[in-house]
């Protein structure tokens, strides 16, 4: 759990938290795998802003 803990302080720091509070709100960080981070999104909308937005920073 330290290192999912980890993983999602170092997203927040990389897209700032504002905008990290925006885009992820209604999200769940489900598991981390290595260099992967497995989240589930609120709906379809949430999912392909963050990819469109995020996916190469995250």
């Amino acid at each position: 759990m330290a290192a999912l803990a980890t993983k999602l302080l170092k997203r927040a720091c990389v897209v700032g938290a504002e905008t990290f509070d925006r885009a992820f709100t209604g999200i769940r960080f489900a598991e981390a795998d290595g260099p992967l981070l497995y989240v589930y999104a609120r709906d379809e909308a949430a999912a392909a802003e963050i990819e469109d937005s995020f996916a190469l920073l995250i």
